[in-house]
């Protein structure tokens, strides 16, 4: 008579850790998933992070001058008149072409080292 009562408790015992396996295996899955979602939403924060800072850096840097190209002096060398301040012999930046550099060309020089950066 003791091995036909243990017969069904422990099919009852074993039925409850199941469903409670299942339960458990549910919320593991869910939580990974959760997990995932918010990996993948802060990776997008961050990158959009990232980008505000380098644009607030290059908002921080000085203005650069505005000009006009009088005449190329040479291949790597312009004469610019640069506002109400004169005119100077000014590099260009290596990635500008002297045949764009044709007079009176509004330009753009770079405030600091008045590099001529922009056309």
């Amino acid at each position: 008579m003791a091995a036909a009562v243990a017969a069904p408790a422990r099919v009852g015992i074993q039925s409850y850790y199941d469903s409670n396996i299942q339960e458990l295996s549910s919320a593991i899955k869910e939580r990974k998933t959760n997990m995932r979602r918010l990996e993948a939403q802060r990776n997008e924060l961050n990158s959009k992070v990232r980008m505000l800072r380098e644009e607030l850096s290059q908002l921080l840097e000085p203005a650069s001058n505005c000009g006009e190209v009088i005449k190329a002096m040479g291949t790597k060398k312009v004469l610019v008149k640069v506002g109400q301040e004169g005119k100077y012999v000014v590099d260009i930046h290596k990635d500008i072409k002297i045949e764009d550099c044709k007079p009176n060309t509004r330009i753009a020089l770079s405030s600091d080292s008045y590099v001529l950066h922009k056309i």
